[in-house]
């Protein structure tokens, strides 16, 4: 289970607390993701402190989330080119029609009319709940997601989007 940095999970779906620690325990022998994770998480968690303060004092604007997009961009495709895929969870009674259909289509999201595949990159998957999940590593270019920022601080936190509203089987890995 080395290879595969999504592979961190402990029995029932329970996903740990100390995930990164895990995650870089299973690389320390690969010193270009190791590296390449621990600074993508600095990133994380620096540029979302950031965001949090300047939504705090009611200076987060689109210019400064401007200035992210372009080293978010830097971080997604180095993941990416990495083997380091995004993470999609979905409700396991789904999973049975995620198969029928051949693959997993754009859903409605909490802003009305938009449709689209969301999922995380390189950090602790969601799960929203404590209902059963199943949990997708999906194998992409850069090219085919975009970051997403989210909350009320409007930072991003890992979460990207796809620019289609379908992704394959053949493009799904269940983890």
């Amino acid at each position: 289970m080395k290879e595969g940095v999504n592979n961190v999970f402990i029995q029932n779906q329970a996903i740990p607390n100390n995930y990164r620690d895990m995650v870089l325990e299973l690389l320390k022998d690969n010193e270009i993701k190791f590296n390449l994770l621990k600074e993508y998480w600095d990133f994380l968690d620096e540029t979302k402190a950031e965001a949090i303060d300047q939504a705090n004092h009611h200076m987060r604007t689109e210019a400064s989330i401007n200035d992210e997009v372009g080293e978010v961009r830097y971080y997604i495709k180095s993941l990416v080119e990495n083997e380091i895929y995004p993470i999609i969870s979905v409700p396991k009674q789904y999973d049975d029609a995620i198969k029928n259909n051949g693959g997993i289509k754009a859903h409605e999201t909490d802003i009305p009319g938009l449709k689209l595949i969301a999922g995380i990159i390189a950090d602790k998957p969601f799960k929203y709940d404590d209902s059963d999940r199943v949990f997708y590593e999906i194998k992409c270019k850069s090219e085919d997601i975009s970051p997403r920022f989210t909350g009320e601080s409007k930072s991003f936190n890992g979460v990207v989007a796809w620019n289609r509203d379908f992704i394959p089987l053949s493009e799904m890995k269940k983890i």
